[in-house]
């Protein structure tokens, strides 16, 4: 557009100054450059190069896609010509444009998208004069979901097929690995492996090492991703047991997950101070019981022996004895082993042996029932007979009044 200007003097010898002023209509994009599209597989994706108000005329377009094996693009298509032959991958793309007032749309069309269309593409445009007026830069992301995560305990390699079994079961008496295997899934995914009790993330570790892994058709392979939370040189806790391992796998906006029980099996054990002696007054007599507390999983077996004498072995006890063994749950596989004396005589007054065993192995403790200084009965007569002294005494006095 030409702007003439005049500028006249003050002096009565008036000349004039002309100024030229010339401005260009620059094109411009109706999108920003550097756009980024993120689509699922088997997609149709419209690549649209828009351009407005371009003052010289626009001759030619071109597409191109960056190549990972060379710096130099690989050229699609001018105008809407195909360089590449339309077979195999290519048979998916074409191009298209419209031309409205002021505006030119030059589109890349991708149809069925495949996990091999991500990349980064251009658009160029040419004006009259043959130069490259303009260039707009697409990357696109094609998301080709995972086939499968499989968690794993205990080995490091996994096939497709495996189905974890469930739970998953360790022991604090042998080492183990706890881990998840994701097989394909493009472009590389973010893995998460964690451990988690409803109230608390025990463990957690993110993707370790990028792993190829062949499936059991020689002519199938995908990429893999291996992450492994525990070694196989860590022990399993005990505070691990109901827990849930859960992997989580995220692509862009694709997430899915998979997770599995925990269980731990434990070697019983007793807790400090845990054991008791009690014994307690009742209609008719005396009783007692002794009470251990422990932990196991599983609980397994609870045996109770007796000892009559310092040079006699342990022997258990038999029905005939008359005493009750009872198991309490007091907690998360934590127990309270008891042996009830429902009428304690003398022959009680004994050690006693109480043995807990699992598949795992075994763990005892020996308590003793002793004979109390002053059983609550005993000091009930006691009170009783003094009572009737004093009241025996009252009586006799009164009588010399």
């Amino acid at each position: 557009m030409f702007d003439w200007r005049h500028c006249r003097r003050s002096n009565s010898s008036a000349s004039y100054i002309t100024v030229l002023v010339v401005v260009f209509i620059i094109p411009s994009f109706a999108e920003a450059d550097d756009q980024r599209f993120v689509v699922d597989q088997l997609q149709n994706i419209h690549l649209d190069c828009i351009v407005k108000n371009f003052k010289f005329g626009v001759v030619t377009s071109k597409w191109s896609k960056q190549q990972t094996s060379s710096v130099l693009p690989l050229l699609l298509f001018v105008d809407d010509r195909p360089l590449r032959p339309v077979a195999g991958d290519f048979a998916r793309y074409n191009t298209s444009h419209t031309e409205q007032t002021n505006e030119y749309t030059y589109s890349l069309n991708i149809y069925n998208t495949q996990s091999q269309d991500s990349g980064q593409y251009a658009c160029e445009v040419l004006d009259t004069r043959g130069n490259t007026a303009l260039r707009m830069n697409f990357t696109l992301n094609v998301i080709d979901p995972v086939d499968n995560i499989i968690l794993f305990k205990n080995f490091s390699s996994v096939n497709a097929t495996d189905a974890p079994v469930y739970p998953f079961r360790f022991s604090t008496a042998a080492p183990g690995s706890l881990g998840c295997h994701v097989i394909g899934g493009n472009p590389q995914p973010n893995v998460t492996m964690s451990l988690a009790s409803n109230t608390q993330t025990i463990g957690q570790k993110l993707l370790l090492a990028e792993k190829q892994w062949i499936g059991p058709d020689a002519g199938f392979q995908k990429p893999s991703w291996q992450v492994v939370l525990f070694a196989d040189q860590i022990t399993i806790l005990p505070e691990y047991d109901g827990t849930m391992a859960v992997c989580s796998v995220s692509i862009e906006t694709y997430n899915a997950s998979s997770s599995n029980a925990v269980l731990v099996d434990a070697i019983p054990y007793f807790f400090s101070n845990g054991c008791h002696s009690e014994q307690f007054s009742v209609k008719g007599g005396t009783t007692a019981q002794l009470s251990c507390r422990f932990h196991a999983h599983p609980v397994g077996q609870v045996t109770w022996s007796k000892k009559m004498t310092a040079t006699q072995d342990f022997q258990l006890i038999a029905d005939s004895d008359g005493l009750q063994s009872v198991v309490i749950l007091d907690g998360k596989n934590d127990f309270i082993a008891k042996l009830m004396f429902p009428q304690l005589d003398d022959n009680n007054f004994q050690l006693y042996n109480l043995t807990i065993s699992n598949d795992l192995g075994s763990n005892s403790t020996v308590i003793k029932l002793s004979k109390s200084s002053a059983s609550p009965t005993s000091k009930n007569a006691y009170i009783q007979c003094l009572l009737s002294i004093v009241l025996l005494l009252k009586t006799v006095a009164k009588s010399y009044d």
